[in-house]
């Protein structure tokens, strides 16, 4: 069943775009009527010079109808009438050549060949199949051979002319037929090569996407490796960046800042925040009560390592990554809004965006998380002291971001819940 579906997936998909072709090849038709059908006008001053100006009459009232299919050629009635446009064009065209070969000598006349020439072109310019060429065709053919049969001089009918146009009008038809088959098969295996080349690319770029996912997840716990019970901290950390960054982006001072790829980048990074830990020792990093002064000091150190360690690995990556803003992140994320954080005491909007945002994130993932020393307060606790450190430890938009998106917050704390209780004081120094 899943084949059958594919397959007709698929076929969907090449139907569609070669519709759009044929509606684009179309307008190149429209446009040979418009300038090419006046120009033998020179032909029927030298062929016949007798009928010069009612030929030309002929030819400018089929330019002008093209005019009025190119106006229509963009409206939704025009593509969804596509093969109907064709066909009226088609028979508008056969049909004024038939007007002229009456006048010259019926099937005696050379101007059919106009008719076959107007055929040859369409099968190289639009992408019919085999079946829309046969019935295109055969209409090119009626309308030569119907009018020239009842309106013609019947008393002086040339049946072995008539065959002999009939033999080369009905091999170009073949030609045609055979070309538009062929250049069908030829556009079908490109279109399932294109498929299987796009779809491989996507299966690769996803490998790629996880591969990488993994690598940067499996860095960020190098700096937690020593300890067993962070639990799912970074995923977390990660998934409510991604929230915020996500509703900050609806804003309009916002909206050509934090782009989906940027919140892609912000999503992986985010989880870079406390690299810079794998440089301090574990008396420190590992104590379960308090740090006293020199401690403290000590632990914030690991913004300077982190943002140093990003740093250089960012000097060897060509343009802007998420490389970029794990080392923002890492450096800056125990900033805060009033310039009362460190390392370097940036205030408002010096501190990069997203250091603001991950910097909320962690903060929330650190109180509602138990510790040896403390409970895990609830989301409604954690909330309020967000709330009240608004404008003062955080940027106030990007409060408001959270509070307008809080259930969702909370939801991902309950998926994501550690079955563990992280234990380090380090993981609460704000």
């Amino acid at each position: 069943m899943e084949t059958t579906q594919q397959i007709n997936r698929i076929e969907a998909r090449f139907n569609k775009e070669t519709k759009q072709l044929l509606h684009q090849q179309m307008r190149v038709c429209i446009w040979l009527g418009i300038v090419l059908f006046p120009l033998f006008s020179f032909l029927d001053y030298f062929v016949a010079p007798q009928y010069f100006t009612l030929f030309l009459k002929y030819r400018v009232f089929f330019s002008l109808s093209c005019v009025l299919l190119l106006i229509f050629h963009p409206t939704k009635v025009f593509r969804d009438k596509l093969m109907i446009v064709i066909l009226i064009w088609f028979s508008m065209a056969s049909l004024v050549i038939s007007l002229m070969i009456l006048k010259l000598g019926d099937f005696d006349s050379f101007y059919y060949v106009g008719i076959i020439m107007v055929l040859m072109i369409c099968a190289m310019v639009l992408p019919l199949n085999a079946k829309q060429a046969t019935f295109s065709s055969f209409i090119f053919y009626a309308a030569y051979v119907l009018p020239v049969y009842f309106l013609g001089d019947s008393l002086h009918f040339n049946f072995p002319m008539f065959v002999s146009n009939s033999f080369f009008f009905l091999s170009f038809i073949g030609i045609a037929i055979i070309q538009c088959a062929q250049e069908t098969k030829a556009r079908k295996r490109e279109f399932l090569l294109k498929m299987r080349l796009d779809s491989d690319l996507v299966a690769s770029y996803k490998d790629f996407q996880n591969a990488r996912e993994a690598t940067i997840l499996g860095l960020a716990k190098l700096a937690e490796y020593r300890d067993t019970d962070t639990g799912n901290h970074l995923e977390r950390i990660r998934e409510y960046t991604r929230e915020i960054a996500s509703e900050l982006a609806k804003l309009s001072k916002y909206k050509s800042y934090i782009t989906t790829d940027y919140i892609e980048d912000l999503y992986l990074s985010s989880v870079l925040h406390d690299i810079g830990k794998v440089g301090v020792p574990d008396a420190i990093l590992l104590k379960p009560g308090r740090l006293d002064p020199e401690e403290f000091e000590i632990i914030k150190r690991h913004t300077t390592y982190g943002g140093d360690i990003l740093k250089m690995v960012e000097s060897k990556v060509e343009g802007q990554s998420f490389v970029t803003l794990g080392k923002e992140i890492a450096y800056s994320h125990h900033e805060k809004w009033d310039g009362t954080g460190y390392p370097k005491g940036l205030k408002g909007e010096n501190i990069p965006l997203s250091t603001r945002i991950v910097s909320l994130a962690d903060v929330y993932d650190a109180l509602t998380s138990k510790r040896n020393y403390k409970k895990a307060f609830s989301h409604e606790e954690t909330k309020s002291i967000i709330i009240e450190e608004k404008g003062r430890h955080f940027d106030p938009e990007v409060v408001d971001a959270f509070m307008r998106i809080q259930d969702r917050i909370e939801h991902i704390r309950s998926r994501l819940q550690s079955r563990r209780s992280g234990v380090k004081a380090a993981d609460l120094v704000f």
